[in-house]
């Protein structure tokens, strides 16, 4: 989660689903961003599920069992849906999908602190939340709505992720969205700071050529 859009917590999701895999793990990728799936293009998967039981299918690439509302929907089609319509297409993802036996399940959430949030945490057991932020103030003001909404809700955060932190180039270090965002927010709030990823051209290609 994150609390503000565009920080990369898609990415970030992809790739440690993709890590947890290569260390023998076996793991499922829930996209619950309804507006603004991004597992489509991450995974480069333009197909529907296939029905068995009466209920989806997870489409498997790269040994990561993955659903998304993406999937479901015209990929050029906006979703213009309210609170209740959310809620329900969360719930049938989560219960109405053959889920193979998983040792994790990684859901990637919407921005903001709204329906999906307080759905999961209400009718599942969440483990724990990972907060993903850019270094700038922008960003950690909404990161921390999203660490006090998960303490309101009583699911650990296990810490915080820094995305673009900085850029290197021909040795040089710069820091276009300022510099410890992600460490202050850690230290305000006693969580650990899980480590920093800088602006790194290969992690934008891959993504849009849909390998993670």
């Amino acid at each position: 989660a994150s609390g503000k859009g565009g920080v990369g917590k898609s990415t970030v999701s992809a790739n440690i689903a993709i890590t947890m895999m290569n260390m023998g793990l076996k793991v499922g990728l829930l996209d619950a961003d309804v507006y603004g799936p991004s597992l489509i293009t991450l995974f480069g998967v333009n197909k529907k599920p296939a029905i068995k039981d009466d209920k989806m299918c997870t489409i498997e690439k790269y040994g990561i069992s993955l659903m998304s509302i993406g999937f479901l929907v015209d990929p050029d089609e906006a979703v213009v849906w309210r609170g209740p319509m959310l809620t329900k297409a969360l719930h049938h993802m989560m219960r109405f999908t053959n889920w193979p036996n998983l040792d994790y399940l990684i859901i990637d959430t919407p921005p903001g602190t709204g329906d999906i949030h307080l759905t999961l945490s209400e009718n599942y057991i969440i483990d724990a939340a990972i907060v993903v932020t850019t270094p700038q103030t922008l960003s950690t003001v909404d990161a921390q709505k999203g660490i006090n909404m998960f303490n309101k809700l009583n699911i650990p955060v296990l810490g915080i992720i820094e995305n673009m932190s900085y850029f290197s180039s021909n040795g040089n270090i710069s820091y276009p969205f300022g510099k410890d965002g992600g460490k202050t927010l850690s230290k305000k709030n006693g969580l650990e700071f899980l480590g920093e990823i800088p602006l790194i051209l290969e992690i934008s290609k891959s993504s849009d050529s849909g390998k993670p």
